[in-house]
């Protein structure tokens, strides 16, 4: 005679006490199984924010030029795989991409970039990794400023120190710049004709006499605005006449008016303020042959502004210009860097003085 089925603990089968246990083993074989798919759910639907800087650019083209800004941050939401978001934000989380404009770009004001191409080159690794993306932040980058390039000839502005040439180098160069660009360039330089400077080159070694073919380094920017050059260096034919030296010399602005001020007694109703009085005293640099340097003393340079009738008229603070004067037999000239001195002043009335 066969045994009757029993449970691990030895109910009868289909008795009451069996139904009972298969039950409750039902009950949690179900909540483990839920558990399972959940954990399971959680791993491969996950999302996860990958964050980047888009760096634009025009790539390699010559006829174009990204005048807006080049980079901006987006954010990525992406979903797949725990596993496989981990590995792409890795990857490529905190990291600058560089996106080509000129691929599908034109020249134009406010245009807009819709964020999802930037991803297109990760078409292949997204699909590899089983990711899709659910949304970019910000959706587009807006106001990109493509703007077209311009070829202008140039003079070069050679800069040196140390010595006086027979004769100035001459030479000119092509810059490209935006069309922009060009026209910032033009309004900053104003009637001056835009040139390129070089880098200043110390000719102190050379001795009188020296004739000689030096290069010098091309600085690629006018007036503050960069722009592009097909050369880093430009060479000239020199000769040195002379061996110059600097000096730091001291000086004080004095004021000249016109002569009605002194005779309608226009200082007993107005007095002079200034702004900065150290700027009525201060050292300049200058540049001279070096006998001339050497004779040159602060009592031989005059240093004054010209007062004017419409400086008069109430106004925050005047600048003027500094006219600097200095022997007329010694060359001497401010060095080149050196800034033309101005000072900030005005005309007050002086107030009345209350009657006793």
């Amino acid at each position: 005679m066969s045994k009757s089925f029993t449970s691990s603990t030895g109910a009868v089968r289909f008795s009451r006490q069996w139904w009972g246990e298969t039950a409750r083993i039902a009950f949690w074989v179900v909540i483990v199984t839920v558990l399972i798919w959940v954990y399971a759910d959680m791993e491969f639907t996950q999302t996860e924010e990958v964050r980047m800087t888009v760096r634009l650019t025009v790539g390699k083209s010559t006829d174009m030029a990204l005048v807006s800004r080049s980079d901006v941050p987006v954010v990525f939401t992406l979903r797949g795989r725990g596993t496989s978001l981990k590995r792409f934000a890795s990857k490529y989380n905190r990291t600058v991409r560089t996106f080509d404009l000129s691929k599908s770009y034109r020249p134009g004001a406010d245009q807009a970039v819709p964020t999802a191409e930037v991803l297109t080159g990760f078409v292949d690794e997204l699909r590899e990794l089983g990711l899709t993306v659910r949304s970019a932040e910000p959706k587009a980058i807006t106001g990109v400023y493509i703007d077209t390039v311009e070829t202008h000839e140039v003079p070069v502005e050679f800069r040196y120190a140390g010595a006086q040439l027979v004769k100035e180098p001459a030479a000119e160069v092509l810059v490209r710049v935006a069309a922009t660009s060009w026209k910032t360039i033009l309004e900053k330089t104003g009637p001056k004709e835009p040139r390129i400077k070089t880098a200043v080159k110390d000719f102190k070694s050379l001795a009188p006499g020296d004739k000689r073919r030096m290069t010098f380094e091309l600085l690629s920017s006018i007036a503050g605005i960069p722009v592009h050059l097909d050369t880093a260096e430009v060479a000239a034919d020199i000769e040195v006449r002379r061996l110059t030296a600097s000096k730091k010399i001291a000086i004080s602005v004095r004021v000249v008016v016109p002569v009605s001020w002194t005779e309608n007694g226009l200082w007993k109703e107005y007095q002079l303020k200034r702004k900065d009085p150290l700027q009525w005293r201060r050292d300049i640099t200058v540049v001279g042959p070096r006998e001339h340097i050497d004779r040159l003393k602060p009592v031989d340079v005059d240093a004054y502004i010209v007062l004017v009738e419409d400086d008069k008229k109430p106004v925050s603070w005047s600048t003027r210009k500094v006219v600097l004067r200095f022997p007329p037999d010694l060359q001497i000239t401010l060095a080149d860097g050196q800034d033309e001195p101005t000072v900030q002043f005005r005309l007050e009335k002086r107030t009345a003085a209350t009657p006793p």
